[in-house]
């Protein structure tokens, strides 16, 4: 088996690539932040040891695209439907509508 790598000496080994893959999947520096540390997150509670460096990298990689892929499904990121504009409920009473509405799908 490899030697195991530190955290940050991974971090500081991947962190640009995996910035750049979710900057270019979400086209949003915020959103390419909070999935980097989403990645690096899952990288600690997980532990996984590789056989070789090359199986790291595409462990990140594939982390990376998956938690951008997510993301995009999220309710946070979708449009609520458009009928959700016309409606005379007040501003607060319509988000308590959407987020039942999103959490019943």
């Amino acid at each position: 088996p490899m030697r195991e790598l530190s955290a940050e000496k991974v971090f500081s080994e991947y962190g640009t690539m995996v910035y750049r893959l979710l900057y270019a999947r979400t086209g949003n520096k915020q959103d390419a932040e909070d999935l980097l540390q989403e990645v690096f997150l899952r990288y600690l509670r997980r532990g996984p040891s590789f056989s070789e460096e090359a199986h790291r990298k595409a462990w990140l990689i594939r982390t990376a695209i998956n938690c951008a892929k997510s993301l995009h499904t999220s309710p946070w990121h979708t449009e609520p439907p458009h009928w959700t504009n016309i409606w005379p409920f007040s501003p607060r009473r319509r988000v308590r509508y959407i987020i039942r509405y999103w959490r019943c799908r």
